[in-house]
């Protein structure tokens, strides 16, 4: 007979896997089940490995029923798992968190509920709009635009709402036409400054011009709206090029009063990223710090990674026959690590103070002083061909190539095009991912805007998936970016570049590094990021 097993209600926050809790994501990390909405971000669930059990419960056209979800969570703890249900936003916030709670409860089995970013708040502050600010306003009141029964807010609450002052966030705002004609016939007034947020725009207007704005563009859910005085400042911007600034006074500093005339300027430069969804595939750790970058420029980072790195075994001697070169050349940073990591264990790193060492980038390089060696040369560009162009060996020199298992062809036929001779030594393997629910979704539902690939087997990995899993993208993508055109590939080299276009995407190269497709992707990203005012 099982041990009866948990149930923790996790808020999986609004959308953006970097808002995740510490908490929530180690309860995660420990799951043998996730129960999971329909707008929790796939980036979240990418990363877990297939033997966890993911069941979709996302309502779609009322279904599954509330208490079917109550009933699910209910069997998976008595089997004794432990039950992450991870929620949008937070638990206990228009999430039915409390039902399901007090159902577990009711049958004897242990739940905790795990608070999350909710996106009343984190949709605003990433618009730039802080939902409370002294002098401005001093209280908040979060509502939503449907009722369980379908129906919007009653007028008498929403004179309420208008007579309490501060400011009103109004979640699951997106078929909510109605809003501002509403919100005005209770008693706000025609000029109320009101903000419409759907990722990854940011449409700011009055309440006189509501109507009108989403007839003609209706926002895309989810969307929620932001009313009040509040919706005047931007805290994107800075107070120096305000021309309000002297007006606002000391208090205000960090934050100013919109000028209408220079809406979208002096946007602080690290957030060109903001609401664009990256799809990154390299193998962990390095995963990891990629997704740290995007977050950090502002993006949506997703990880894909397509595949792991596993250790070859070396025996001692091949390992020890490397003093016997002239050159051993690393084409990654794993490389040196997998290297050095096994020539520990074999012998005297000091035989190796006669090598010369090159790398194929700075990050292969940085790994090295690492452990204590500094590169004689590092590859300009970044790529096994530049590397093989103008590595500084002749001919009478040995040459050891020390990389991993697929290799690219580029580094190879540069050696032998200028009449080197080298060997081989592979110290580890890639080797593909199991796919789980998550990652065909990401892949299946075409919604990001960019992948960054750093090798040709990632490339090849992610095509055959989206052979497999492709599905007509819906009408709701086709609006979103563009996101149902060709995949926008951004490439680390030239090799992985060919095998993007060979597959049939959009291909942008950076030769150098990951923070060149960081760059890369600002440059085309720019122009879509722009905040908007509709005005008469």
């Amino acid at each position: 007979m099982n041990e009866t097993g948990k149930v923790w209600l996790v808020g999986a926050g609004p959308g953006d896997a970097g808002l995740l809790t510490v908490k929530g994501a180690e309860l995660l990390a420990a799951a043998d089940t996730v129960v999971y909405d329909r707008l929790v971000s796939s980036a979240l669930l990418a990363a877990l490995p297939p033997a966890v059990k993911l069941i979709d419960v996302g309502k779609s056209g009322g279904q599954p029923r509330q208490d079917e979800i109550n009933r699910l969570l209910i069997a998976e703890a008595s089997a004794g798992k432990k039950v992450v249900r991870l929620k949008g936003g937070d638990p206990f916030l228009f999430g039915r968190g409390a039902e399901e709670f007090f159902a577990l409860n009711a049958a004897g089995i242990f739940c905790e509920a795990i608070p999350g970013v909710s996106s009343a708040l984190a949709a605003p502050a990433a618009a730039g709009i802080p939902v409370t600010h002294r002098g401005v306003s001093s209280s908040l009141h979060i509502i939503t635009w449907h009722h369980q029964d379908g129906t919007a807010p009653s007028r008498e609450r929403l004179r309420g709402l208008m007579n309490a002052g501060g400011t009103v966030v109004i979640l699951m705002a997106a078929a909510g036409k109605n809003i501002g004609d509403e919100l005005i016939r209770a008693g706000f007034a025609p000029d109320t400054p009101a903000a419409i947020i759907e990722n990854p725009r940011t449409r700011r207007l009055t309440l006189a011009d509501f109507s009108r704005a989403v007839e003609n563009d209706p926002p895309q859910s989810p969307a929620l709206v932001v009313v009040g005085e509040v919706c005047k400042l931007d805290a994107r911007s800075t107070v120096q090029n305000s021309p309000d600034a002297a007006r606002l006074g000391a208090e205000q500093c960090g934050e100013t009063l919109l000028d209408e005339n220079r809406l979208g300027e002096n946007r602080l430069d690290e957030k060109r990223l903001a609401g664009a969804r990256i799809v990154v595939t390299r193998p962990e750790p390095q995963n990891a710090a990629a997704c740290r970058e995007i977050r950090a420029r502002g993006g949506i980072a997703i990880p894909l990674p397509l595949s792991r790195r596993v250790p070859l075994p070396v025996d001692g001697q091949t390992l020890l026959a490397a003093a016997n070169y002239a050159w051993l050349v690393f084409t990654a940073a794993a490389g040196v690590d997998y290297f050095f990591a096994a020539y520990f264990r074999a012998g005297d790193i000091r035989r190796l103070a006669n090598c010369r060492f090159a790398a194929v980038g700075a990050a292969t390089a940085a790994a090295l002083r690492g452990r204590g060696f500094i590169a004689d040369y590092v590859a300009e560009r970044a790529n096994g061909r530049d590397l093989g162009e103008h590595l500084p060996a002749t001919a009478a020199e040995k040459i050891l190539l020390i990389r991993g298992k697929p290799t690219a062809a580029g580094l190879d036929e540069a050696l032998r095009e200028r009449g080197l001779i080298y060997d081989e030594l592979a110290v580890y393997e890639n080797v593909p991912l199991a796919e789980n629910d998550a990652t065909r979704r990401i892949i299946a539902e075409r919604n990001f805007d960019f992948v960054f690939f750093a090798s040709p087997l990632a490339v090849k990995i992610f095509t055959d998936r989206r052979q497999k899993n492709a599905t007509e993208p819906t009408a709701e993508q086709k609006n979103v970016s563009g996101r149902a055109t060709a995949v926008i590939a951004l490439c680390i080299g030239g090799a992985t570049a060919a095998a993007a276009r060979e597959a049939g995407m959009t291909t942008h190269t950076a030769q150098t590094s990951f923070a060149g497709l960081c760059r890369l992707a600002e440059e085309l990203w720019r122009p879509m990021g722009v905040s908007e005012k509709i005005s008469d």
